[in-house]
């Protein structure tokens, strides 16, 4: 008796047998695919091995469960081959491929569950950026320079050098208000001494310079205003505290002068900032109508840049005795 097989029958066997062929073929992919990557991983070609375990990736997971070894060891691979593109980068000077790279290292590593590896290679991308920028702000490539700060504070958005960075630049572009923020920015994270330490250092530096400029010009209101931003930045040097009794007296600020003057008389060491700390000391207490104090204070002076003008008040104006 003749075998009849029905066509369907036969058309699921020939369709499951297919699928075996295929299945099993696949799983050949992946493991060829995973001994190309590792002998690119051998060669030092990271970038590319890289790619390849990417690869080797994407075949395992069409292939599903069987393949689950290879995939297993292309993901424990894959963040490492990143990390050592970019240290391979930095090695050969490509400073700004390198920083990309250990982003995207950080990225991957992340991805596939290494936070020890991502935070190793994190580490670099902020550090790297903020290194480029600094370059470029030598060179006087502002934009670029702000350009490689932001992308670090992007990555890390409490990195205080890199607005410090940025502060240096819009000092250098003359942007007052936003270097006078940046300044702000890092106080506000309060998370780096001595970035914080720089940036106050530099806008004291700029609040006084304008206040003197202001003082000399017989525009005490605008002196004033400078001299309360230049107070808000750290603890004033003695030259500071000079500038602020003078300006504090030039405005009738009287009980401000005295203290401005008396911190600094507490921290100096030069002879002539002393006699004009002392001139300054006598006119506030003058303004006061203290005029003993005054006296007293203008004895100290007269051996200062100011003597004359001292000797004149002791003599003629308070007749100290």
């Amino acid at each position: 008796m003749k075998l009849v097989i029905p066509k369907v029958f036969l058309t699921l066997v020939l369709t499951s047998a297919l699928s075996v062929f295929s299945f099993a073929q696949s799983v050949d992919e992946a493991g060829e695919a995973l001994n190309k990557a590792i002998q690119l991983k051998k060669a030092e070609k990271y970038e590319q091995a890289a790619t390849a375990f990417e690869q080797v990736l994407d075949i395992a997971g069409m292939v599903g469960p069987d393949a689950f070894d290879i995939q297993s060891t292309a993901e424990d691979q894959l963040p490492l081959m990143y990390f050592k593109a970019a240290v391979k980068a930095y090695k050969n000077k490509e400073y700004i491929q390198a920083a990309d790279k250990f982003k995207v290292a950080s990225e991957v590593a992340e991805e596939y569950n290494k936070p020890g590896l991502a935070e190793k290679a994190g580490k670099n991308v902020p550090a790297l950026y903020n290194s480029i920028a600094n370059s470029f702000r030598k060179q006087k490539e502002f934009d670029k320079a702000l350009n490689y700060f932001d992308q670090a504070v992007d990555f890390k958005e409490d990195y205080a050098k890199a607005y410090l960075g940025k502060l240096l630049t819009y000092r250098d572009m003359g942007q007052d208000d936003k270097m006078v923020a940046m300044a702000d920015k890092i106080n506000e994270l309060g998370n780096d001494r001595k970035s914080q330490n720089s940036a106050n250092d530099i806008v004291r530096t700029f609040y006084l310079r304008k206040a003197k400029t202001a003082i000399d010009g017989d525009r005490n209101s605008a002196a004033l205003d400078h001299i309360e931003s230049y107070m808000k930045y750290g603890s004033p040097d003695a030259q500071g505290y000079y500038v602020a009794a003078l300006v504090y007296n030039a405005n009738k600020q009287f009980d401000k002068a005295v203290e401005a003057a008396n911190n600094g008389l507490s921290n100096v060491s030069d002879k002539d900032l002393k006699g004009n700390l002392y001139f300054e000391l006598g006119n506030a207490y003058k303004g006061q109508n203290n005029k003993n104090q005054a006296c007293t204070a203008y004895s100290n002076a007269l051996n200062g840049p100011n003597g004359e003008a001292a000797k004149y008040q002791m003599d003629e104006v308070l007749q100290c005795n």
